[in-house]
């Protein structure tokens, strides 16, 4: 099948390796995130297509609202986009551009926690976690369901705990969809739109500052504390009395 990969981050990184080496995919072109859309693992995706970054296919999504760009994807013969934790939003014209649309690997269990930053509002909200092979529409995750894999939230999950193991769990689904996605033998199911959740970014910038005056159950806190932590830096601030902040890196271990 020939394809067009809209590629990011680790697990994109993997499929894309993956799909190199099957003599049934096709690739015929490679779209990166742009750059002001942390594009993680960029250069390794690029380096996987030599021939394809020489011949000026390895794009990069701050081109795929030009009409120029739509027409020469347009002209590649793609049967389907394949995207793969891209974080660029598509246009109808590009979306009709692919005979069979386009589908989406996105990190939750939709229709629950729709956007971005999932993992993280599975643990604070306890909404369910797992992985999503969907067609996309015009709304954000919010078409046909083709595949899922439920990823179980343990009580010593951080945000970066889980999003590990949904990465992983993202990848094992799509090697398993992929022969019935090339038959096009995945029957799309409907969300259920009555069940959607999902959060605004802002809501999410606003966990990294924690407001020492706020009351709020402890198991709350800690939900918040752990959910907000990814690394050393990337964690909840707390505003101190002389006007500084405290970084607060929470580490659950199980007895």
């Amino acid at each position: 099948m020939r394809v067009v990969l809209f590629c990011n981050d680790r697990s994109g990184l993997e499929i894309a390796t993956w799909l190199r080496g099957r003599p049934d995919a096709d690739i015929a072109a490679v779209v990166l995130n742009a750059p002001d859309r942390r594009p993680r693992r960029a250069d390794e995706i690029r380096s996987l297509f030599p021939d394809l970054d020489r011949l000026g296919l390895v794009l990069t999504g701050d081109t795929l609202r030009s009409e120029e760009t739509v027409r020469r994807i347009e002209g590649l013969g793609a049967e389907l986009g394949i995207s793969l934790f891209f974080a660029h939003i598509f246009t109808p014209a590009l979306m009709k551009a692919f005979p069979r649309g386009i589908v989406n690997l996105h990190p939750s269990l939709l229709p629950y926690n729709r956007g971005r930053q999932p993992a993280v509002w599975s643990i604070i909200d306890g909404t369910p976690a797992g992985v999503t092979l969907h067609l996309i529409d015009e709304g954000i995750d919010t078409g046909p369901l083709l595949a899922q894999q439920e990823v179980a939230v343990r009580p010593h999950d951080t945000g970066s705990s889980l999003y590990r193991r949904l990465e992983e769990a993202a990848v094992e689904l799509f090697l398993r969809s992929w022969p019935a996605l090339c038959e096009n033998a995945l029957a799309p199911v409907e969300q259920d739109h009555d069940r959607a959740t999902g959060h605004p970014i802002t809501e999410f910038q606003e966990l990294a500052h924690l407001d020492p005056d706020r009351s709020m159950p402890v198991g709350r806190l800690i939900d918040i504390l752990r959910a907000r932590c990814f690394n050393r830096d990337d964690c909840v601030r707390l505003r101190t009395p002389d006007g500084g902040t405290v970084r607060l890196f929470l580490e659950l271990i199980p007895d």
